[in-house]
């Protein structure tokens, strides 16, 4: 391994916000999530070293944000966990979800939904911090 870094398009998709396995962060990593733009409509899971993708659309009217990965508690593949994203919905006056998609199965759609009083705004960006992580105060 030569340490020597690459740059190539993956597909003709337009995304943003690419997010990974935070262990992976400054080292060879397989897996990226990203959010598709312009409408934030949906997410797209590159697999890098197959050269493939897989999407998972929201519906009419949803829109996402920043999706960070969470790796599942014991996990030992890179793409073991779950990708979690704030979701706002035009169509329910003012209110949001967080959804949960399985990385390893991720066209399938939310493995949970979690109903929010308030609509996060497009454009919100997050990360994913294991709770015993956090300083508490």
């Amino acid at each position: 391994m030569t340490g020597a870094v690459k740059e190539e398009q993956l597909d003709d998709a337009r995304t943003e916000w690419p997010t990974i396995n935070r262990h992976k962060m400054g080292r060879r990593s397989r897996y990226a999530y990203n959010s598709c733009v312009p409408h934030y409509e949906g997410l797209v899971k590159y697999d890098t070293e197959r050269g493939t993708s897989e999407k998972y659309l929201f519906g009419a009217g949803r829109t996402s944000n920043e999706a960070p990965f969470a790796p599942r508690v014991g996990a030992i593949d890179e793409d073991d966990g779950y990708v979690l994203t704030f979701l706002a919905d035009v169509n329910a006056h003012n209110s949001g979800d967080v959804i949960i998609l399985d990385a390893k199965n991720f066209a399938a759609g939310p493995i949970a939904r979690v109903q929010i009083p308030q609509r996060v705004p497009t454009g919100f960006h997050s990360t994913w911090i294991p709770g015993a992580q956090l300083r508490r105060i």
